[in-house]
């Protein structure tokens, strides 16, 4: 299943972005960005890619956790716009290893 990966580097490609705030943090650039079509991110940026800590939405999908270029990967939870969530490991974007998948109510 899509864990959001892909899509999410096919929507930083093709939206203009805007970064409403950069600063210093533990030697860490922390951004805050918004693209025109929706998609927001907050978090630890490197050599123009999410790296660190941080949270993205797009749409009603939303991750919090872990990034390495532009993907999600290691500690993260991932929310489906039905509700639903997978809490645990993400490697290149995809849920993978341990972790929880809880559907909705």
């Amino acid at each position: 299943t899509d864990g959001g990966g892909e899509a999410m580097r096919r929507v930083w490609l093709f939206a203009k972005i805007s970064c409403s705030e950069t600063h210093a943090r533990d030697g860490a650039v922390v951004v805050d960005l918004k693209s025109s079509n929706g998609t927001h991110y907050q978090g630890h940026f490197s050599l123009g890619r999410m790296d660190g800590e941080g949270q993205l939405q797009q749409g009603q999908l939303n991750y919090r956790g872990q990034f390495k270029g532009d993907k999600y990967q290691g500690l993260g939870t991932l929310t489906w716009p039905d509700g639903s969530h997978y809490q645990g490991h993400f490697d290149k974007g995809e849920p993978s290893g341990q972790g929880v998948r809880t559907d909705a109510d």
